[in-house]
């Protein structure tokens, strides 16, 4: 990769954000032609010490794109180290800054379509820079052309995932109104919307909230204003009005069903220890984002991924990372025989590219 240094200052959004440093690279296409350019967001803040299954998919995307990775000096959705001063909605235009910038690069970016890859927090990163920053396409303007994004946006309605008693939430049921989903073994499925304790924490940076003890995340009773209006869904930033319906085409990916659905639950997933291997938060708050589309954006398709499962481990024995978010490790919602990983491939170089 050919890589810089850069800092992103978002102080015209909110004098209280922080400037934050970043390295960014980019390679590709190693063809002979090229479709376009995929940018990257890895998951939690993007502070990717390991890029895991992202070098899977980008050594699969980069004969036919440009492949873009960020890598932040430290979580994008912190602003600011005043507890009172934190918004996630705020923060998220610094990944939406850095998207325009690649998006407007006439050497990394010099033609053909513009699309993004993001998992958990990435795939939130991504959502917020097309509902808040004007990503996504609509009859106002938008660059992206194809999103794909794994086990989120977990950040849609974060009030929902850290009170006391979360709503469970109903995905993927088939009633009037709501998006297109691919489910097989799953069918519909209920998880709760509420973040897990392994979660909460960085919830608890990001949003300002105490993080002595266990912990507020999954301790605030009724709805928080506050977290409400930094999240995706029924956030509030200045006079801008969300988006939720694009030109864009996307896909969302949610690890599906209970816990006798997920990879080797017997042994990884036992009921109460909240466990990072177990079905966790991502599904029911990405589910909240897509709803706001309802039956109305033919552009989007959610899949009820079965067995998620995770990445193969990078030595002997390989063996599978069972992991809550695991979509790539599992099947398609619509083949039980066909990898995760490579139907999100080719969804993304079937639909990542400039149409006549």
């Amino acid at each position: 990769m050919t890589c810089f240094g850069a800092t992103i200052n978002c102080s015209n959004i909110d004098s209280n954000i922080a400037n934050i440093n970043l390295i960014f690279g980019y390679v590709g296409p190693t063809g002979s032609s090229s479709n376009g350019t995929i940018v990257f967001f890895t998951g939690d803040g993007g502070v990717a010490s390991t890029l895991g299954a992202t070098n899977a998919f980008a050594a699969d995307y980069v004969g036919s794109y440009t492949i873009v990775y960020v890598d932040w000096a430290s979580d994008w959705e912190q602003i600011s180290s005043t507890a009172s001063e934190e918004n996630i909605l705020e923060a998220a235009c610094r990944p939406a800054t850095f998207m325009s910038y690649i998006n407007g690069s006439s050497t990394i970016h010099p033609s053909g379509a513009m699309c993004a890859q993001g998992k958990s927090a990435g795939s939130a990163a991504i959502a917020y820079s097309m509902s808040w920053y004007g990503a996504g396409k609509t009859s106002a303007g938008g660059y992206l052309t194809n999103v794909e994004l794994l086990a989120g946006p977990v950040l849609s309605e974060i009030d929902q995932g850290c009170t006391a008693d979360p709503p469970n939430v109903s995905i993927c049921s088939g009633e009037s109104g709501q998006p297109t989903c691919e489910t097989n073994q799953s069918g519909n499925w209920t998880t709760s919307a509420g973040y897990t304790p392994n979660d909460s924490s960085g919830i608890d940076s990001w949003a300002g909230l105490p993080t002595s003890g266990s912990g507020s995340c999954g301790m605030i009773s009724g709805t928080d204003p506050t977290l409400q209006h930094m999240s995706i869904v029924n956030g509030q930033y200045g006079t801008v009005t969300p988006a939720y319906i694009f030109n864009t085409t996307r896909h969302g990916w949610l690890c599906a069903g209970p816990v006798s659905n997920y990879y080797d639950s017997a042994s990884d997933c036992y009921i109460g220890t909240g466990t990072i291997y177990c079905p966790n938060n991502s599904s029911p708050q990405g589910w909240y984002w897509y709803l706001q589309a309802g039956d109305s954006d033919n552009n989007l398709v959610v899949t009820g991924t079965n067995s998620c499962k995770g990445t193969l481990t990078d030595s002997p024995p390989m063996l599978y990372e069972t992991e809550a978010e695991g979509v790539e490790g599992g099947f398609d919602g619509s083949d039980t025989t066909e990898s995760e990983t490579l139907a999100i491939e080719a969804d993304m170089t079937s639909k990542c590219k400039i149409t006549p």
